[in-house]
């Protein structure tokens, strides 16, 4: 059956279920597996769309249920400042003040992301010319109903209104991938991580996809 599918800006009564969704869906589809704090991960996931850039924030409902949400950055620099000098920082302590940090799998981890970052895997000079990034998600039980192309849509019409040209969005799933594909993305990068597997049991790619908005 059809979901009847409204797309509207985000108001201050949706932080709570944007949060619900980022955390539900935040690695591959699932609750991120290295460490189990709803608040620390979603604050890191989506706290600067909230705050920042409420007018690019956009949420999908269905039978008046926030079934999924996308959101635009349109002021990289400021996203940059933001996340490097705030949100990063405050991640960290937390990381530390809680403990986390002596995760034995969070310890495994650390290593593993370093000699991906050295080897370059994290880079993407394919994105020159590439300003403004996007971030989407979907309820699980809402995926391949055509929800996350509602939002994209509405992402289009936002972004030409603000002339804006080009956007990407960086992701490891390969499912998500194939949804960017069918929405007029092109792959701009396509790299296998260094020893994820060691850590989820599967290899893990990288993928850049920009979009040229026409």
């Amino acid at each position: 059956m059809k979901e009847n599918i409204k797309i509207r800006l985000f108001n201050k009564n949706d932080e709570e279920k944007v949060r619900e969704i980022a955390w539900d869906t935040a690695f591959l589809g699932k609750p991120f597996q290295l460490l189990d704090d709803k608040k620390l991960i979603t604050d890191f996931l989506v706290s600067y769309y909230m705050k920042h850039e409420k007018d690019m924030l956009y949420v999908a409902e269905s039978n008046d249920k926030i079934v999924g949400y996308l959101t635009v950055c349109r002021k990289p620099l400021k996203s940059k400042l933001i996340k490097f000098f705030i949100i990063t920082p405050l991640f960290i302590t937390k990381l530390i003040c809680k403990g986390h940090i002596f995760n034995s799998t969070i310890i495994s981890a650390i290593p593993i992301a370093l000699k991906n970052f050295i080897k370059g895997k994290f880079s993407t000079p394919e994105l020159k010319g590439f300003c403004s990034h996007l971030h989407i998600n979907i309820a699980n039980d809402f995926r391949g109903k055509g929800v996350g192309t509602h939002l994209i849509s509405a992402m289009v019409e936002n972004l030409k209104k603000n002339n804006v040209k080009r956007v990407f969005a960086i992701t490891i799933s390969e499912e998500a991938a194939k949804f960017f594909e069918k929405n007029n993305f092109s792959k701009l990068k396509h790299t296998a991580l260094i020893d994820f597997e060691k850590i989820y049991g599967t290899k893990i790619w990288l993928n850049v996809m920009g979009l040229f908005v026409k």
